[in-house]
């Protein structure tokens, strides 16, 4: 293991990341961690057919834009839905292959089958499989995070009470901190093989030793992920944490001016065209430097006010 960390940790170092490429995602880890809430995993007690689910996310999809509802109808009527039966393993995402884009399906019978089809849904619509480029790879969790919190506001101003509708969200925070935390891990083991050169068991050993229970469970299992996959998961974890503080942000500016679902669907679209700091800059956020990506004090400010705006809601 010890050996397979540092051969990737050498390619991360040599190949990928800068110290401003980290101090970017450092930034928005902070934000996610910096509150002190109370985060757990949600258990659904009341059960929804899918026919249900899927009514309900075409309806609203239809509502909130009627493209992504003719988007919906098309997917579901060319079979580019796969439904699974529900394994511990069982996590639905959007799937690139030979034939085109799918959504591998992997149902509860839960309300929260209509928030992950929304979810997929956005993930389909804006990827661009002939050219996925690095702001797609940031910016497409924001997209389908803003979309579940949009439909989380619908289900709690429609006339029809619908149980547990609330959870979905909870659950998306509690696992955003989660990831932070597995970055916030993997961003300590690139600063300490940028610092000795070498990561032994030692080492490790000390790291372990200042963590919470809770932190060494979530290193322990991204090791594990990176024993699997033979990659660093800070490229995957960081879609999610960039993603889920940008998905606050745009979420207020929305509940602050309805006219702001113009600005997600016009970033929703053109995602693929748009370089990374132009997305930060349309979304009224200071870029002090293009290739860092650095932001202004006062919109690191900004970002983290939002976010914990999105927790108190919750």
């Amino acid at each position: 293991m010890i050996e397979l960390v540092n051969q990737l940790l050498q390619e991360c170092l040599y190949e990928d990341f800068n110290d401003g490429d980290l101090s970017f995602l450092q930034s928005m880890s902070h934000i996610v961690l910096k509150p002190r809430y109370y985060l757990r995993e949600q258990i659904y007690r009341t059960k929804m057919g899918l026919n249900k689910s899927f009514a309900l996310t075409q309806d609203f999809l239809s509502r909130f834009h009627g493209p992504y509802g003719e988007y919906f109808d098309t997917l579901v009527r060319h079979a580019k839905i796969h439904e699974h039966e529900l394994d511990e393993d069982g996590i639905s995402y959007m799937e690139i292959t030979e034939d085109g884009k799918f959504i591998e399906f992997y149902p509860n019978q839960t309300i929260e089958d209509a928030y992950t089809l929304s979810h997929e849904c956005m993930h389909s619509w804006n990827c661009d499989e002939e050219n996925i480029t690095d702001t797609w790879c940031l910016m497409t969790e924001c997209f389908s995070i803003v979309m579940e919190s949009l439909q989380q506001d619908y289900f709690r101003a429609s006339k029809t009470f619908y149980p547990e509708y609330q959870k979905n969200k909870r659950d998306t925070y509690y696992a955003l901190r989660n990831k932070a935390l597995m970055m916030k891990f993997e961003m300590e083991l690139i600063e300490f093989y940028r610092m000795f050169g070498y990561i032994d068991e030692d080492l490790l050993a000390h790291m372990f030793k200042g963590m919470s229970p809770l932190e060494q469970e979530l290193a322990y299992d991204d090791l594990e992920w990176m024993m699997k996959n033979h990659d660093l998961h800070i490229y995957a974890l960081s879609r999610y944490v960039v993603g889920g503080v940008l998905a606050s942000h745009m979420h207020q500016r929305i509940l602050s001016k309805k006219r702001n679902i113009q600005e997600f669907i016009e970033l929703n679209d053109y995602c693929n065209e748009i370089l990374m700091e132009d997305v930060l800059r349309y979304l009224d956020l200071e870029v002090l430097d293009d290739e860092t990506l650095q932001l202004s004090g006062k919109s690191l400010e900004q970002l983290s006010y939002h976010y914990q705006k999105e927790l108190k809601s919750l």
